[in-house]
C-alpha cells in the first residue's frame, strides 16, 4: 500500500480532494479492482450477490459493468409441432380452422408435416404468414380460401412425404357448386424444398401453377414437378384467373390492365392489345393549342404539360402573349429555356404556327427531331 506524509487535507493539497493521487483515487482504485474482480464472477455468482458485494463501493460503474458483461439471451423462433392426419378429418370445417389456430398461431417452424385440409373461405389464416420454415411436407387440400398467406416460406425440409414422394401436395381446392376456390399459392419467397417432388392437380382456379420454375426449387434434379395447369385461367383479373382480358383491358405480363406502366407502351399482336418496353422514350399524346383546345396559345401556364410529349394532338400556335406574357390573364412571360421540352415531339397531328419567338433564338432546333405534321386541321389567316 502506497504511505502518503501528513499533509494537511485542503483543496488541491497533497492527500486532498483535489489530488488526483490521494486517498479519493486509492479509494476510487480499490473499487475498481473490486468491480472488475467481481464482473469476473458475473457468470457464476449471482447477479443479485454481486451487487451486494460491490454497492457499497461503486454503485453506478457496477451497473454499468453488469449491463455489459451480463450474457444475453437470444431470442429463439417459435417452434410448433405438426400433424400425420392426411385427409383424415375430426369435426367440421369450424374446428378444423380452430384446430390449425391454436397450433400454428405465432409459429416459425413447424417440426414435422404442415397440414391445411376442409377449411372454408371465410376463415382468416393471416396467421400462417409467421411460417419461415416446415420440416416435413406441405398437404393442402379440399379448401376453398382464395389465397394462402404462407409468403413468408422459404424451405420445405421434406423429412417426410405425402403418399411417398411429394413434399408439396396441393389438390381438390375448390367448391364444384360455388365460385370459392383457391387461385393463388402465395409461395412468393420459397427457394428450397430440399428432399421430394411437387403435385398440384385439380385446382379449378388455382392461378400460374406452370409460372414457377419449380426445378430450381427442387433440390432433388431426378424428380420432375407433376403440375395440371387450367386452361380456363391464363390472366389474371383482379383477384379472378380468367381466359381472357376484358375488351377495354390490356395485357401486361399476365395480369389485365387499364394502361401499360409508365415504362411500356401498348402495341397490338395477333389481335391482342399488350403492354411491351418502350424502347427509349415511350410514347406520349398531348393536347395542343388553338381552336378545339383550352390553351390558345403556348404559354409558362401550360409548358410543363408538354413534357415528354411524342405527338401532339391538334395543334401548336406561339403567340406574342404566350411569349412575353398576358398581364390581362395574369399569365407571366415564358422561360426560352422551357421551349426544349420540345426536343421529344415527332408528329404534330394539326399545323404548326409560330408569329413569335425568342429574339436570341435564331432557329427552330428544338423541333429537331419532329418528323410529321399531319395538317388535320389547317391555320386560316384572317382577310
Amino acid at each position: 500500500m502506497a504511505v502518503w506524509p501528513r499533509w494537511p487535507w485542503c483543496p488541491g493539497g497533497r492527500g486532498g480532494p483535489g489530488d488526483p493521487g490521494g486517498p479519493v483515487a486509492l479509494v476510487a482504485s480499490v473499487a475498481l479492482v473490486a468491480v472488475v474482480a467481481m464482473a469476473a464472477l458475473v457468470p457464476v455468482v449471482a447477479p443479485v450477490a454481486v451487487m451486494a458485494l460491490v454497492a457499497p463501493v461503486a454503485p453506478v460503474a457496477v451497473v454499468a459493468l453488469l449491463a455489459t458483461v451480463a450474457p444475453m439471451t437470444p431470442s429463439l423462433p417459435a417452434v410448433c409441432a405438426g400433424t400425420l392426419n392426411g385427409l383424415s378429418v375430426t369435426g367440421d370445417a369450424q374446428h378444423q380452422y380452430q384446430t390449425l389456430h391454436k397450433m400454428y398461431n405465432n409459429c416459425e417452424i413447424v417440426m414435422g408435416n404442415l397440414e391445411i385440409v376442409l377449411i372454408d373461405h371465410t376463415q382468416d389464416l393471416s396467421f400462417l404468414q409467421t411460417i419461415r420454415e416446415v420440416t416435413g411436407y406441405i398437404l393442402i387440400a379440399m379448401n376453398v380460401f382464395a389465397a394462402l398467406p404462407l409468403q413468408n416460406l422459404r424451405v420445405i425440409r421434406g423429412t417426410q412425404f405425402y403418399e411417398d414422394r411429394f413434399a408439396l401436395f396441393v389438390l381438390l381446392n375448390y367448391n364444384p357448386n360455388a365460385t370459392h376456390a383457391l387461385r393463388q399459392l402465395r409461395l412468393n419467397r420459397l427457394t428450397e424444398i430440399l428432399a421430394g417432388g411437387v403435385y398440384i392437380e385439380k385446382n379449378a382456379q388455382l392461378c400460374h401453377v406452370d409460372t414457377v420454375e419449380w426445378r430450381d426449387i427442387m433440390r432433388d434434379t431426378r424428380l420432375e414437378p407433376l403440375l395440371e395447369p387450367n386452361p380456363d385461367t391464363k390472366y389474371q383479373y383482379g383477384g379472378v384467373c380468367v381466359r381472357e382480358c376484358p375488351h377495354n383491358f390490356v395485357v401486361d405480363q399476365s395480369s389485365c390492365v387499364r394502361a401499360c406502366p409508365n415504362d411500356k407502351m401498348e402495341v397490338e399482336k395477333n389481335g391482342l392489345k399488350i403492354c411491351e418496353p418502350c424502347a427509349g422514350l415511350c410514347p406520349k399524346a398531348c393536347e395542343g393549342t388553338g381552336a378545339g383546345s383550352k390553351y390558345q396559345t403556348v404559354d409558362s401556364s401550360n409548358i410543363d404539360t408538354f413534357i415528354n410529349c411524342t405527338k401532339i394532338l391538334g395543334n401548336l400556335d406561339f403567340l406574342i402573349t404566350g411569349l412575353e406574357g398576358d398581364p390581362w390573364r395574369n399569365i407571366s412571360a415564358l422561360d426560352p429555356e422551357k421551349l426544349n421540352v420540345f426536343r421529344t415531339v415527332r408528329e404534330i397531328t394539326g399545323y404548326l404556327n409560330i408569329q413569335s419567338w425568342p429574339k436570341h433564338m435564331h432557329n427552330f432546333s428544338v423541333f429537331s427531331n419532329l418528323e410529321t405534321i399531319g395538317g388535320r386541321s389547317l391555320y386560316k389567316t384572317r382577310t
